[in-house]
């Protein structure tokens, strides 16, 4: 049976008959990949934390019928404390979904497993920070911000800044300090976002939502996780 590795980001899992999962996976070719984890959902099973969402693998993959087999993995990130916190968890859920969203089979872009990664990496050290809960929540929220305008400009949905964001019949032309604020972002490092003050910003659920519509009408998929997480 021929085999070749994978190096690739778990971006969702689905149960598969009784002890089986089916991963969703972002490789390290940008590209998305799906794999089957036989049983992963036994008690004891080698794949343990290694089938968790947002969990970075080198993996062997055998070619299967229709879905290609997972036959080995070793962890290379966990992001567990992602996971776990709860404030990082929605972040997470976000850019995680949205990875799952715009990838595609057929589609590689190195860069965008590049991006994600690093994404993630900076949400472990802004949970490092020392500050306070609501300015660390306001720090992942720009981090989000920023992940999915970077990740939307690589598929070719580049927020402009003259752009309007309308939702349904509804249309709202973007104040000019959100426009600035949304065009730093997109161009800003992740590192940046880790130092940066707070009150640079302004009302960042503003900016959020205002990224929420811009996507609605531009992404052709439901993000269930952003609705979600811009509810919160």
């Amino acid at each position: 049976m021929a085999t070749y590795p994978l190096t690739a980001m778990v971006l969702n899992k689905t149960k598969l008959g009784e002890t089986d999962l089916i991963l969703t996976l972002l490789g390290s070719d940008g590209a998305r990949h799906k794999a089957i984890a036989k049983g992963a959902r036994k008690p004891g099973s080698k794949f343990g934390g290694r089938s968790e969402p947002a969990t970075v693998i080198q993996a062997l993959l055998a070619k299967g019928k229709t879905l290609d087999i997972i036959t080995d993995a070793r962890t290379l990130k966990s992001h567990q404390e992602l996971r776990e916190d709860y404030d990082a968890a929605y972040a997470l859920g976000v850019i995680l979904d949205f990875a799952a969203t715009v990838s595609q089979e057929s589609l590689e872009e190195k860069r965008f497993f590049q991006l994600t990664d690093v994404a993630l990496n900076t949400l472990e050290d802004i949970l490092k920070k020392e500050e306070c809960d609501a300015d660390r929540i306001m720090r992942i929220k720009l981090l989000v911000i920023a992940y999915l305008l970077k990740a939307a400009a690589m598929h070719g949905y580049r927020f402009d800044g003259y752009a309007h964001a309308h939702e349904g019949f509804e249309s709202r032309p973007i104040d000019s300090k959100v426009r600035h604020s949304l065009a730093f972002l997109l161009g800003a490092t992740f590192d940046q976002l880790v130092e940066i003050d707070l009150d640079t910003f302004g009302q960042i659920d503003v900016l959020l939502d205002t990224t929420r519509l811009f996507l609605l009408n531009n992404i052709p998929a439901r993000l269930k996780a952003l609705d979600n997480y811009s509810r919160i």
